[in-house]
Formats: structure tokens, sequence, C-alpha cells
């Protein structure tokens, strides 16, 4: 997976880190020179000095190749732009640290949507390690950890698009090891059998070793840079 990540205070340093250790292309676009001395001494990520919100360094960045687009300075209305550049250039997954709670508490219409913003995270209330949870599996809406990390739990919910939909248990692809513990169907808890059918609006709590995930969720039509 190719990432961009715009700003690189803690936040942005914790998630850098965390990707480039995993083997991922990272690139950073940082304005302060010291920050971008620091981190061309510790981490092994690509750096660019600019704003991201500029369009030319955004191109120097790689953005027109990038999977996800990760805005995370002190600075919402910047981690917003860059992120509305980002799916303007068709950048898959965009991602915004947006701290004011008024961005947050829009009802008259889809803010995230209207502005290109898959997903909005807010540094005060969680921590690095679950931004790199949503960061590795954008459409898990949990992730959860077993025998020292070496075992992941998912929740995936399947669209209306997935390959899955009409599927039986049985008839589903098994190169790459996993299960499927659970199926949330309609407000019921249930434990599949080979002859169960999967729905749209189903979710599956699938478990697998970590380093096997990845390619579990892509084996299974769940898009996952």
């Amino acid at each position: 997976m190719k990432a961009i990540i715009i700003g690189a205070g803690k936040v942005g340093f914790s998630i850098a880190q965390l990707l480039s250790k995993e083997d991922h292309d990272v690139v950073i676009i940082e304005q302060s020179p010291e920050r971008q001395e620091i981190l061309e001494e510790t981490l092994d990520v690509q750096v660019i000095g600019g704003s991201g919100s500029s369009t030319s360094v955004l191109e120097a960045a790689g953005v027109r190749s990038t999977d996800m687009l990760l805005a995370v300075t002190e600075y919402d209305e910047l981690n917003m732009v860059a992120c509305l550049l980002g799916k303007k250039y068709g950048v898959k997954t965009t991602v915004a640290r947006v701290r004011n709670p008024e961005y947050l508490e829009v009802r008259d219409f889809d803010f995230k949507e209207a502005i290109g913003i898959d997903l909005i995270i807010n540094p005060e209330r969680v921590t690095a390690l679950e931004i790199a949870k949503i960061v590795r599996h954008p459409e898990a809406a949990n992730v959860d950890y077993y025998a020292m990390g070496k075992v992941q739990m998912v929740e995936l919910e399947i669209k209306k698009q997935s390959p899955l939909v009409g599927k039986k248990i049985k008839e589903l692809d098994t190169a790459h090891p996993y299960n499927i513990v659970c199926i949330e169907h309609q407000q019921n808890i249930l434990v599949p059998r080979g002859d169960d059918i999967l729905h749209e609006g189903d979710r599956i709590h699938l478990i697998a070793q970590t380093k096997e995930m990845r390619e579990v969720e892509k084996m299974l039509g769940f898009h996952t840079p």
C-alpha cells in the first residue's frame, strides 16, 4: 500500500512509524525543516517539504498513484482541503484529523462525503494505535488483536456490490486460512454453518492471523488499499 501522510507531529509520526515497519510505501509531507530532518534520520520514509494543500507538493508526493491519504496536521481546514484534493486526484481512501466539534455535528447533509473524507479521526479521543487499525482496515467497523498481536478479528459489513451477497459459507474461497466466527443478520447473531447464505447488510466477524488478514479481506472482496 502507498500512503501519503500530511503532517509529522505526534500523530503523523506514530502512524508513519507503524506503517513503515510493515513495509508500506510511505511519503510524508511536512513544512517544518526541523521535523523533516528528524524524519529523514529516524524513519525509512520519503519526506517532502511543503504544504499538503498545494497541488504541486501533492503531485511531487505521487498522489496520482496513492492508495490512502492521511491529513493529520494541527489545522482542521488544511486537512480537509488536502482530502478534497486527494479525492480529485483519485485517492481511494482519505483520512482527516478534525478537532473542531462544530465540523462533526453537521446534520443537514453528509459532511464527510461533501468534502471527500472517508474517515474523520479525533486524536483527543483515540490513540495512534487505534488510528493505525483504521488505516490498515478502512472498511472494518471494529478490529481487535489477540495472542500478543498475532491474531486479528475484524467486523466487516457486506455491501450491495459485494461478491459475497447470495453465497453460502461453504462456497467461499479458502485459499488463505480464516474463520467466520459469527454473522449479524437483521439484529440476530448467528453461528455460521456451511449452508448459511450471506446477505447485503450482514456483518461478519472474521478471525485470522494478523499476517494473513489483508489477503483474506482482498480474497473475500473487501476493498483494502
